[in-house]
């Protein structure tokens, strides 16, 4: 279960240290459909079950080379963010070897969905210029506001 740190933002207080209520459970997932594949793993669109949210779930398979405390730190910061720019992080969880990470559902396709939208596959640069700047601010607020990168 992931902790997050106090709500200040400064080092994890007492109350916070103690691991929160899961909001979800995987067995209340059910999956939908894959709606992505990368070298760092598969993403699938899920709905949870008892409220009929659309979720994304990213199944992130673990090495023996992979130290499970690089993906406690991140997931501890993330559980921290509430940002309309950055993804919304809800619950993790570990199981058959990977590490499952529950997000919000962006439904808006990737880059590559977009250029298959248009002539040539272009992307025009004023639609990637309005891309550009909403990843700029997301990784802003995350390096200004929660010092993470």
């Amino acid at each position: 279960m992931i902790t997050p740190r106090g709500e200040s933002g400064g080092p994890e207080s007492e109350r916070s240290r103690r691991p929160r209520e899961a909001k979800y459970k995987r067995a209340d997932l059910r999956e939908i459909k894959v709606v992505g594949r990368g070298s760092a793993g598969t993403v699938h669109k899920v709905e949870h079950t008892p409220t009929g949210r659309i979720l994304a779930l990213k199944a992130v398979t673990l090495d023996t080379k992979t130290d499970p405390n690089t993906f406690v730190k991140e997931l501890r910061a993330l559980a921290d963010i509430r940002s309309p720019k950055v993804v919304q992080f809800y619950d993790a969880f570990c199981r058959e070897g990977q590490l499952e990470i529950l997000l919000e559902f962006m439904d808006g396709g990737s880059v590559s969905d977009m250029a298959l939208l248009v002539p040539d596959r272009a992307v025009p640069e004023p639609v990637l210029g309005i891309l550009i700047r909403g990843v700029l601010q997301g990784l802003d607020e995350l390096h200004s506001g929660h010092h993470i990168i």
